[in-house]
């Protein structure tokens, strides 16, 4: 079986196939070098760059799906006491109204 005996539309199935590959992994790599390590689950971009190129797709998707962390949950794990006393003090505020004359 050569080359020649595959349809021209799994040839062109196989080709989408394998941009989209490359494009994931690219973006996924990218994506980790910029990111801060903070960022990223479990703090390491080796492991996670090791990852994306040995897994392939399966790997940019896991990185996607896994090991990226928002800036959001990132400032939670950083401090979590100054975050709690602003949620706290913003649950005091809805239920009893603002503090009069104290500003935030």
């Amino acid at each position: 079986m050569s080359i020649a005996d595959i349809s021209p539309a799994v040839l062109v199935m196989v080709g989408v196939l394998i941009v989209v590959q490359l494009v994931l992994e690219v973006w996924a790599i990218v994506d980790i070098i910029r990111r801060p390590a903070t960022s990223i689950a479990g703090g390491s971009k080796l492991v996670w760059i090791l990852v994306v190129i040995l897994v392939n797709f399966l790997g940019a998707l896991a990185y996607f799906a896994f090991g990226r962390r928002d800036a959001a949950d990132a400032a939670v794990g950083a401090s979590p006491r100054a975050d709690a006393t602003t949620h706290a003090s913003d649950a005091v505020d809805l239920l009893y109204g603002p503090r009069d004359g104290v500003e935030r």
